[in-house]
């Protein structure tokens, strides 16, 4: 195995527009930096030839060539692709964001990313699964993190709101929020996203009450800076094909020195995140209310949050790649 000389980026298409993007752009920088690659951007044309491709796949069962690219790659990609792709070459190593593939088709897996000598994983719980089935690809637990640039530098960040609602939600603390707040006269709510807000008034039935601030955001700085002024943010571990994960948003409420306030199930992906040392995964609504009142009245430990954090940043994943690097080097 070769050492990367480049990263792949989206950045430039039109799926890579959108802002949920900018935090996989923001690795990309560092990466490059300490590790001195080159970007290439993956252009428009690229990404049709990719569709075909996988659609040659899927619906005729072709399995065009993959050749060596002529850089070596690495490539974050969010999801996990269904069919093979012209990224499934020896010589680029895949990130793989958010693993999709349903465990009835894990041998889907090795066919799309077979020819890729490394494969990086974010889920420690596929991880695990992966290597207990033995598969003919190399696969490593690959955490994400945050951009250095949110490293906590001294300081507390002035607090407007009492809570912060963004991403996805459990629908069981939404319900408990909203009896909280026919309990609490003086809470201030923030929603980020009209989605958000339907979720809520679909829930209770109702249109939002003074109570709730609803808020759009339109770049990561804009959606930093709320999260900033928030004291607590209510978090659920992401559930999808019978997976769940550990988000970055949980990275992203400890830089913004909020409280975090959460529903999950203990498993390898949240014992790797230790999101039991912040909170307990709340199963009741008087805990939930105990839980929120003790968050309400005292400030985060700084020297905590600050110590937890710099173990994740993407310096450290950095640092992380060059040791799996010499390893599968030492392997070869």
């Amino acid at each position: 195995m070769e050492r990367p000389n480049t990263i792949l980026t989206m950045r430039n298409t039109k799926i890579g527009k959108n802002f949920w993007w900018d935090q996989v752009y923001e690795w990309e920088d560092v990466f490059c930096n300490m590790m001195h690659l080159n970007m290439q951007e993956i252009t428009e044309m690229q990404m049709v030839i990719n569709n075909l491709y996988r659609r040659l796949d899927k619906f005729l069962d072709i399995k065009l060539p993959n050749r060596r690219s002529i850089q070596n790659c690495l490539i974050f990609e969010m999801g996990t692709f269904k069919n093979n792709n012209i990224y499934n070459k020896q010589n680029i190593i895949p990130i793989v964001i958010d693993y999709l593939i349903p465990k009835e088709k894990t041998e889907a897996f090795s066919e799309n990313y077979g020819n890729c000598d490394l494969v990086l994983l974010s889920n420690k719980n596929v991880c695990e699964y992966l290597k207990d089935k033995h598969l003919p690809v190399r696969v490593k637990h690959f955490p994400l993190s945050l951009a250095d640039q949110y490293m906590l530098r001294g300081g507390k960040f002035e607090k407007k709101y009492d809570v912060v609602l963004a991403g996805r939600q459990s629908q069981k603390l939404l319900q408990y929020l909203l009896k909280y707040v026919s309990y609490h006269d003086k809470i201030r709510i923030l929603v980020i996203g009209k989605y958000r807000k339907e979720e809520l008034e679909k829930i209770s039935g109702k249109e939002l009450n003074g109570h709730f601030e609803v808020r759009t955001i339109g770049n990561r700085l804009e959606y930093m800076d709320y999260l900033r002024q928030s004291k607590v943010m209510l978090y659920t571990t992401a559930e999808r094909n019978g997976w769940s994960w550990v988000t970055p948003r949980f990275l992203e409420g400890i830089a913004s020195q909020c409280h975090i306030l959460c529903e999950y199930e203990e498993d390898e992906d949240t014992n790797y995140w230790s999101i039991k040392d912040f909170s307990s995964s709340c199963n009741s609504y008087d805990k939930f209310e105990a839980q929120l009142d003790f968050y309400l009245m005292n400030d985060v430990d700084l020297e905590k949050y600050s110590k937890y954090l710099n173990r994740h940043l993407t310096s450290k994943r950095v640092e992380l790649l060059n040791s799996i690097l010499n390893e599968e080097l030492i392997y070869d």
